[in-house]
Order: C-alpha cells, then structure tokens, then sequence
C-alpha cells in the first residue's frame, strides 16, 4: 500500500525542534518522497487549563498559530498542508489539555497518551502492571473525553518515551479482549490510530519490526474496525523520510487504502 501523507511532526515553534525544522523544508523532502498531504502537530498546551509542565508553559495557540503563516505560504495543490498539534493529556483533569474552544481553531489534532516521563504520577511507575494499568487508564480517558471529537488519531499509542520498562512488555502484559475493547471505543468515536515509524523504529530494524509486538496491537486495533494514520514525529525536517517504513509497518498489519482515514487520504 502506497502512503502518502504524514500527519505528526513538528517544526521549530515546537521547541524541542531542530532550527531548520521549517515548513519548507518538510514541504520540499514530502515533494521528493511523493507525499501529497502534511499535517503539522506543534507540541501543545492550552494556556486556558492549568497545570501546564514547564516543556508546555510556552506551548500555547499564541506560539504554535504562528506556523499558519508558513503553511498559507506553501500550501499547494501538490502538497496540501494541515494545521494541527500534538495535545498534551493533563492527569490534573483526566484529559487533553485543550478547551473545545481552542481545538476549534485547528484542523485537526493528535493526543499521546505515552509521554510518561511528563505526565505519569512516580507512583504509577513502580511496577510494569502499575504502569500498564495507568496507560489503559488515560487512553480511556482520552477517548471519553469532550475533546474526543476533535482528535484524528491517538499519536504513537503505547510507545512510551523514557519509560523504565520496554513498551513490549507492556503490551504483552494487556490481552486481546482489553485492547478489542479498547479499540471498538475508538472506532466508535471515528478516531483513528496512528502509525509512527518515528517512534516504532528508534533502534530497530525490519527484522525487529516483524516481531513487535505493536503489529499484534495494531491488528486488534484493524479487527475492531479502527483506521489508521502515518506519522514520522520528526523534529528535523530530513526525519520525514519514513515512507518506506511505514509501508512496511502497514504490510506487515495487513492495512489496505480503505483502512486509511479518509481526512489524510
């Protein structure tokens, strides 16, 4: 299956960005890999819910909207071009981190629940099944949220930046029935799942890839009706070059063009 758009990176105003991570940087490597849609994902937080992290504090729509001016600019009917974030969840309110006010000035957004080393209480990580537990906890969380209806995918879903435990074993630890239950939730919701060569490939190979146990994930989240996005989470503009990856992560969970969610078509 041919893919054709990446709808997680980010540029420079997302702070933790490289300097060159620029609109048209990404808008020249996606011409010359054969994309045809990108959607921008700025880390985000809403200055109007409290308790940002201090990565975030800066995060808010005044900062990231800034980027629009650039994707005006270069947005074509070659590459067509998507203002989106990457919502941060907040454990204070059990929630994205964005008011429905907020989320409506956005074409669309992608919520983590995986960036532990932010937003997981210490205790939580004591044990791999505290942790899991916790993980199962904030994706349902997510997903019954207000928010819910502005959120295109679930970005990464179980890949845990910093984490002490390998998403792995995590994923190992949650049988089939919680993860087709979890995902007939998504699917009701028309949220998609995000596939993420950035994320699943850090350290890995092809040979890596067949044995993950995110394809077994990914082919409960097919079996319950869910669809699906690519993202590369890149942060340096040459990072977008994850096209051949994410086929053959999409080979490998059996995806066809009509699992792909219609918005990135």
């Amino acid at each position: 299956m041919k893919i054709t758009h990446d709808f997680h990176f980010h540029t420079f105003y997302s702070n933790d960005a490289d300097k060159t991570a620029n609109i048209e940087n990404y808008v020249k490597v996606a011409k010359e890999i054969g994309y045809n849609k990108l959607g921008v994902t700025e880390h985000f937080w809403d200055d109007k819910i409290e308790g940002a992290f201090d990565f975030y504090k800066p995060l808010n729509y005044a900062h990231v909207s800034q980027v629009k001016a650039d994707i005006d600019r270069f947005n074509s009917d070659e590459v067509k071009l998507y203002f989106g974030a990457e919502v941060e969840y907040n454990p204070a309110i059990k929630a994205p981190a964005i008011t429905e006010e907020t989320a409506e000035k956005f074409d669309f957004i992608i919520v983590p629940h995986s960036h532990v080393h932010e937003t997981c209480p210490a205790m939580y990580a004591e044990t791999p099944e505290k942790l899991n537990d916790y993980m199962l906890e904030v994706y349902d969380n997510i997903i019954k949220s207000s928010i819910s209806k502005y959120i295109l995918s679930m970005a990464h879903p179980f890949s845990l930046v910093r984490c002490p435990y390998s998403s792995g074993m995590l994923i190992d630890l949650v049988s089939d029935d919680t993860f087709k239950r979890m995902f007939e939730k998504t699917a009701k919701k028309d949220i998609a799942v995000e596939i993420n060569a950035g994320a699943l490939y850090w350290g890995k190979t092809d040979a890596n890839m067949e044995k993950s146990s995110y394809i077994r994930m990914f082919k409960l989240a097919k079996e319950a009706g869910c669809k699906f996005t690519f993202g590369s989470d890149a942060h340096f503009w040459l990072d977008i070059k994850r096209r051949e990856q994410n086929e053959f992560l999409a080979s490998l969970v059996g995806l066809v063009e009509d699992d792909i969610a219609e918005f990135v078509r």
